[in-house]
Parts: C-alpha cells; sequence; structure tokens
C-alpha cells in the first residue's frame, strides 16, 4: 500500500491521517528531488485526498492548497 491508496483502501482515520501528512512533508519539502513518474504519483495521491467525499473538508482543502504548491514549483521550472 502507498500514501496514494490510503483514502480509498483503509477505514483506519490514523492511517489516513499519517499518509496524509506524509504527502504534505514531499510537497513541502521534497517535490524537486522527485523522478517524473512520482511526481505523477504525487499528482494522484493529492487528487485521491481532495475529492474523498468531503469526509474531512480540512483534508480536502490543504489538498487544494497543494496543488496549488504544485502549479508555484512547475511555474518556476520554465
Amino acid at each position: 500500500m502507498t500514501i496514494s491508496n490510503a483514502p480509498e483502501l483503509i477505514d483506519n482515520d490514523q492511517v489516513v491521517a499519517t499518509g496524509f501528512r506524509c504527502l504534505k512533508l514531499i510537497v513541502n519539502h521534497y517535490i524537486d528531488k522527485l523522478s517524473q513518474d512520482n511526481f505523477i504519483t504525487i499528482l494522484n495521491a493529492i487528487h485521491k485526498y481532495a475529492s474523498n467525499d468531503g469526509e474531512n473538508i480540512n483534508n480536502n482543502l490543504t489538498a487544494v492548497g497543494m496543488f496549488q504548491n504544485i502549479a508555484d514549483y512547475t511555474a518556476k521550472l520554465t
């Protein structure tokens, strides 16, 4: 299992929350170190947390903020 699967495969809220914190850490500090394949995996994981049917609105909104951070990062690359 990976953090990108946590929101849909796990019923344990603590595991999902830990996966989300790991995702935030990667986006905030290590996004520039990811390979292209891992970058796409991170985008998919963020999407899953952002569209998690409103079960945790704070995570949904934070995930949308992660998309903004990634957009800012990629804009700087060009």
